[in-house]
């Protein structure tokens, strides 16, 4: 019986390191070039209005749940534990009337203590419309 519960042990153990493993290759860091999904993978259909007064309140410093709170949860589906990215595709007014829009990708990095580090737009243009 200790043998089999030995073993059983073993197995989940290593199940867990090889979960934990997958989860951290990928995982970029604030210095790294971003690399944004493809916008056909979003849950969000074409992405959701932007409040520019929330984005412009996104600084390195802030926590994840401030950042939810702000912007709400990310439009793709990196999950929620021990991502260190969210991605986002926002409609952004240009000024031009009411159906003047641009759609932009949007990307909030985080540290291991779910910290913001770094921010960065897809389209560098895009960010004028929040400024």
């Amino acid at each position: 019986m200790k043998i089999n519960g030995m073993r059983s042990l073993s197995i989940a153990l290593l199940g867990a390191m090889l979960l934990a493993g997958c989860n951290t290759a990928s995982q970029p860091s604030a210095n790294e070039a971003p690399e944004f999904p493809d916008p056909g993978t979003a849950w969000v259909i074409g992405g959701v209005y932007a409040d520019v007064r929330n984005l412009r309140q996104i600084v390195p410093g802030l926590t994840e749940n401030q950042v939810y709170l702000l912007i709400r949860e990310p439009h793709f589906s990196e999950g929620s534990y021990g991502v260190r990215a969210w991605n986002y595709v926002f409609k952004i007014r240009t000024g031009g009337g009411n159906a003047a829009y641009m759609t932009c990708q949007y990307q909030v990095r985080f540290d291991k203590q779910r910290i913001v580090q770094a921010t960065y737009w897809r389209d560098p243009a895009c960010a004028r419309y929040v400024m």
